[in-house]
């Protein structure tokens, strides 16, 4: 639960200084950052902005900033600044440091549980030697209708909205995982 209320007290603290911070960013190189959390103490009881001026410079709009379970990538959306249209983004803490920002193709992923898999819509990525695979199918039950919205449960219970076509209504269904296989989901 305590998570849950970090990734809210970050998107809300992210929001604020997307709509507040008025510094010229232009030319500005990103400071060394040495800690997992941005170069803040990890997180406690008091939202608080974060990384100000490197997630969000002020000259930008953020949004869907998802944190890997391993805490080492950072996947959002940016547009202004040096970001004319929407761009996905990535940022990687790699050599005990937080990497320069860079374009990604990866956009609002959902993490298993142990981060080796992503999942967006009917589609799912494995972590490779050099990022994530080509997106794959995840078949039945997710392949034949619009899946919008994904969430996994710690036993790979997946909870979905969805709907069979564009001119009818949604739902929200479950499909649990036995024998490595999905099963037909439940409403």
């Amino acid at each position: 639960m305590n998570e849950v209320y970090f990734i809210l007290a970050l998107v809300f603290s992210l929001f604020l200084n997307a709509c507040n911070t008025k510094q010229d960013s232009k030319n500005k190189e990103l400071p060394a950052i040495l800690s997992p959390y941005l170069g803040l103490m990890p997180p406690g009881l008091i939202p608080k902005i974060v990384a100000p001026g490197i997630i969000a410079t002020g000259e930008d709009f953020v949004g869907n900033v998802k944190f890997s379970p391993d805490m080492k990538e950072i996947y959002t959306i940016k547009k202004g600044g040096k970001y004319k249209d929407f761009t996905s983004l990535v940022i990687r803490y790699e050599n005990n440091k937080w990497q320069d920002e860079s374009v990604t193709d990866v956009q609002n992923p959902v993490f298993s549980k142990d981060g080796t898999i992503i999942y967006k819509g009917s589609e799912y990525r494995e972590r490779i030697e050099t990022g994530w695979s080509e997106p794959k199918s995840m078949g039945a039950p997710f392949e034949d209708r619009y899946v919008m919205g994904i969430s996994i449960s710690d036993k790979n219970t997946i909870l979905f909205d969805h709907y069979e076509s564009p001119d009818t209504k949604g739902a929200i269904s479950y499909s649990r995982l036995k024998d490595g296989k999905y099963q037909p989901s439940q409403n």
